[in-house]
């Protein structure tokens, strides 16, 4: 578009709503209007791409069980292009393969943001177990789905999800404590466990599988997460699937341990105090860094696209920002990109202009931004000259004129005033020998005083 008619040397910014799973480039978003000419600018937005990964694990004493392949279907869940896409092939948004026990293929180029789900062709003499074999593709994180395939020959089989933005809870390594409830005289090596009167600690990652065989038909047992910290423990929700049983030898009992990584937000609100119009009416800029342990968190929270850590917020006086979906542990960096020769800033009651801190676990962290403007005093003192009494004692008459849109009564010291400006402009009287200074004008505004 080519927007007609606005004033020459005006300044003016341009915004693009930030679109998930959108890189945007910009030119010329932030100049002055021309006068007989036209400022242009340009926003170029390329979507973000990702990657599947497709893992399949056989758990079975038979060898042909190991030597077959195994019939998988990957549907995405909005339209893409026919076409290869690394190890899959698409064609209508769905692609199949036979894929080989141990073996990981790779889907590149998929579209960020698109939902993807992988199905096994079921097989009746297996229990199959599914870790990520539905999600969301990213740019940040590549999806892993995985296939376990477990032969049914009696067992436990043990598997762990995770829900979390954060790249170091799915690279974690977990414990589970397997308590054998009706026979604590088992001890030795049961597949992937080692009991010990009965218990077990078994160490686990997120869609990893850990099976259990060769226990007694019969054997009870119950399941349980376990922590090194409490602090560590306080970060997840922690849920269960089978968890408590009784070993069949005929069956594959599954018991499943998801963690989901509790999340909080960060809220910032803008005041501004000023008597200058065009600060009420302006945008100001925030660059807010948040990172967890270390990694900069990625992503799209309540709305707010963050890369690498960063997110660039606008807001107006009276306005809120809030990032919500924030994972419990996080630390956020502030700072608000103003000329400090015009305003103090205050964060949260400090005068600085940026400010650091943890993102409260419980509840909502609010950190409030003032702008005030600096101000400073004018004054005005009138000398008469004359023989003529008239000229000595009658009040003559000022015009004051702010080059900014100023609203307000000040205080003026001297002749013991008050000033009113309307729209940048004042008018005040003042006889022979006095004088004013008013205070509290904005400052580095231009002034002029004419004697009408």
């Amino acid at each position: 578009i080519t927007i007609q008619g606005l004033p020459a040397n005006v300044e003016y910014t341009v915004v693009e709503d930030a679109e998930a799973y959108m890189v945007t480039s910009s030119t010329g978003e932030t100049g002055t209007i021309p006068a007989e000419d036209q400022a242009e600018v340009t926003f170029t937005n390329t979507r973000d791409l990702g990657e599947l990964e497709i893992t399949k694990i056989v758990e079975s004493t038979n060898d042909d069980d190991h030597d077959q392949t195994y019939h998988i279907t990957v549907t995405m869940g909005e339209d893409i292009e026919d076409g290869d896409y690394g190890d899959l092939t698409f064609t209508d948004n769905v692609a199949e393969y036979d894929i080989s026990d141990n073996e990981t293929i790779t889907a590149t180029g998929l579209p960020a943001g698109i939902t993807y789900t992988v199905e096994e062709e079921t097989l009746d003499e297996f229990t199959v177990i599914y870790g990520g074999e539905t999600g969301v593709i990213s740019k940040e994180i590549t999806a892993k789905a995985k296939i376990t395939n477990i032969k049914n020959e009696g067992g436990l089989a043990l598997s762990k999800r995770i829900i979390s933005a954060l790249e170091a809870d799915h690279d974690a390594t977990y414990k589970f404590q397997v308590t054998l409830t009706n026979d604590d005289t088992i001890n030795g090596t049961y597949g992937d466990a080692e009991f010990t009167d009965g218990v077990a600690t078994v160490e686990i990652t997120e869609d990893e599988v850990k099976v259990i065989t060769g226990l007694p038909n019969g054997t009870t047992y119950e399941v349980a997460e376990v922590f090194d910290d409490e602090d560590e423990a306080a970060k997840f929700e922690v849920s269960y699937t089978g968890e408590i049983g009784t070993i069949d030898e005929d069956e594959t009992q599954k018991a499943e341990v998801l963690n989901e990584r509790k999340t909080t937000e960060l809220s910032i609100s803008k005041e501004v105090v000023s008597t200058v119009q065009a600060d009420l009416d302006a945008i100001y800029g925030f660059i807010v860094t948040l990172t967890n342990e270390g990694e900069a968190l990625n992503g799209t929270y309540g709305g707010y696209d963050i890369n690498n850590g960063d997110i660039k917020i606008w807001l107006k006086d009276g306005e809120t920002a809030t990032i919500t979906g924030i994972p419990v542990g996080t630390e956020y960096t502030i700072g608000e990109e103003i000329d400090d020769t015009v305003f103090t800033v205050t964060i949260d009651g400090d005068e600085q202009t940026s400010d650091s801190g943890d993102v409260e676990a419980d509840g909502s962290t609010a950190i409030a931004v003032v702008n005030t403007r600096k101000t400073g005093a004018l004054y005005i003192e009138k000398t008469v000259e004359s023989p003529v009494d008239e000229d000595n004692t009658k009040d003559y008459t000022f015009t004051i004129t702010l080059d900014a849109d100023v609203n307000g009564t000040f205080t003026a010291t001297g002749a013991e005033i008050s000033v009113t400006f309307t729209n940048g402009v004042a008018e005040v009287k003042l006889a022979a020998d006095e004088n004013i200074t008013i205070q509290g004008l904005p400052a580095n505004v231009e002034y002029t005083v004419v004697e009408d």
